[in-house]
């Protein structure tokens, strides 16, 4: 086999290993909470601590990587991720579950975002010989975790969920030590930020904690509203940090003066924060309100799984047709109209008419993931600005989604008159249901913004 296509497989297998992880734990969560005697909805911080601590981490990969080299760091990151991946599996109460996982997010900050540095280092002039491999793999983890995750919660146990990640892991291993070049070190410019790195990463943690303890009365409003204090103060003392340092700031602001790319990068993150809650909460409600097995949930979110993979070869004819402008209200606005019904089928449930939902949303938020992923690259009429715009946007997708979750975990409870969650704490069908229509309300206030702070120069983006 030819030695360039050994290498995209060994990247493929390497990002196949964190992505089956992360969509196959979803719907594993209720049966967790069973074994670990905790509400479900307590098990979000298993997820969002993982979400949380990947993208902290990812501004500093690329650093590390251009310092210690790729395959050192690659060796490291993935015999880390494995290492705790196994310490989940054998994890006896929640709180190690949580140590573990921002273990595992940790490791995984140094792992798929260097493969992918790597990538782009080794087939720079020629990435759709390496993207033709990878993306094909890449695909696979979202696509078949939810299924995976379900038989194997069902027919072997939830623990078995962490125990994959070793095999994969160590032929990750063997790959990149026998296959894997040593790419050819950038030189790096200054000290990395770490002043800039605990700045930034202390105010989304503090701003974090205050979302997870809205929930929990036990916690006084002085100690709820000292750490929103704080995430605000420390987010400000950031900004006036990175302008100081400019391009050798852990995270470099100067691409937010593009104002075609600060609009998509708002429009991102917004999007994100209404909706990435919604492969929380689907399981959950199949699992916890109509007596699914992990098994059967899982293989019903299939029906919004495999529409985002097959829109891809949509994108480009409907770009062509309405550019981006068009394309975003559109899509919102049918996406809105979705979580609506969505809503409607929670409180009055119909199976067929769930699937054709799923199908209908998956369509839209996949050519919506796509495309606006195109935009914000598109947007950029620096090259030296990529590698910024693609670490703010990894970033963004991981911390985003994991707000989006625990959002919607203080909505669910607080909407069942729950005050303190515990394994016994009923979530009500009308919670379930209004949290759709929260979905869509959001939705909607983004069609707003997408209306009214259209660049004036939109138009003169490319679109590839």
């Amino acid at each position: 086999m030819d030695q360039k296509k050994i290498i995209a497989y060994t990247i493929g297998v390497i990002m196949l290993m964190e992505l089956i992880d992360g969509s196959a734990l979803n719907t594993a969560l209720p049966q967790i909470a069973i074994s670990l005697q905790v509400n479900a909805i307590t098990l979000k911080v298993a997820i969002t601590v993982y979400l949380l601590t990947l993208g902290l981490f990812i501004p500093a990969s690329a650093w590390f990587a251009d310092k210690f080299g790729n395959k050192n760091l690659l060796f490291i990151s993935i015999s880390g991720f494995v290492i705790s991946s196994m310490a989940c599996g054998l994890s006896t109460n929640i709180t190690s579950l949580i140590i573990f996982r921002a273990f595992q997010g940790v490791f995984g900050a140094f792992t798929m975002p260097v493969a992918r540095l790597t990538m782009v280092r080794i087939f720079k002039g020629n990435m759709l010989a390496a993207m033709s491999v990878v993306a094909v793999i890449a695909t696979i983890g979202p696509m078949i975790g939810p299924l995976v995750g379900g038989i194997i919660t069902t027919y072997i146990g939830w623990r078995m969920i962490f125990f994959i990640n070793l095999p994969i892991g160590i032929v990750a291993i063997i790959l990149v030590y026998f296959y894997l070049p040593r790419t050819k070190l950038e030189k790096v410019q200054a000290k990395f930020d770490l002043k800039g790195f605990l700045i930034i990463g202390s105010s989304i943690a503090f701003l974090m904690l205050f979302v997870d303890l809205m929930i929990d009365q036990e916690i006084s409003l002085l100690w709820k509203t000292l750490s929103l204090t704080l995430s605000i103060i420390l987010g400000f003392f950031y900004l006036g940090h990175a302008k100081k340092l400019q391009d050798n700031a852990v995270i470099n602001l100067n691409v937010f003066k593009n104002e075609c790319f600060r609009y998509f990068i708002v429009i991102s993150t917004l999007s994100r924060l209404v909706i990435m809650g919604m492969m929380f909460i689907f399981p959950l409600y199949l699992q916890t309100k109509q007596g699914f097995s992990a098994f059967y949930s899982g293989l019903s979110l299939m029906a919004f799984i495999i529409p985002v993979w097959l829109v891809k070869k949509l994108v480009k004819s409907i770009l062509a047709k309405l550019h981006f402008y068009k394309f975003f209200i559109i899509n919102v606005g049918l996406m809105a109209l979705i979580y609506i019904a969505i809503g409607y089928v929670f409180l009055y449930f119909n199976f067929i008419e769930f699937l054709v939902l799923l199908t209908l949303l998956g369509c839209c938020f996949g050519t919506f993931t796509i495309i606006i992923n195109a935009a914000i690259y598109n947007s950029l009429d620096n090259n030296d600005h990529m590698g910024v715009a693609t670490i703010i946007n990894s970033t963004i997708i991981q911390l985003t989604s994991a707000f989006a979750i625990s959002w919607v975990g203080i909505v669910l409870a607080t909407l069942s008159g729950v005050t303190n969650l515990s394994f016994h704490s009923v979530i009500s069908f009308s919670a379930y249901a209004w949290t759709q229509i929260i979905y869509a309300i959001g939705l909607f206030i983004i069609m707003f913004y997408i209306f009214i702070f259209k660049p004036k120069n939109l138009e003169n983006v490319p679109i590839t």
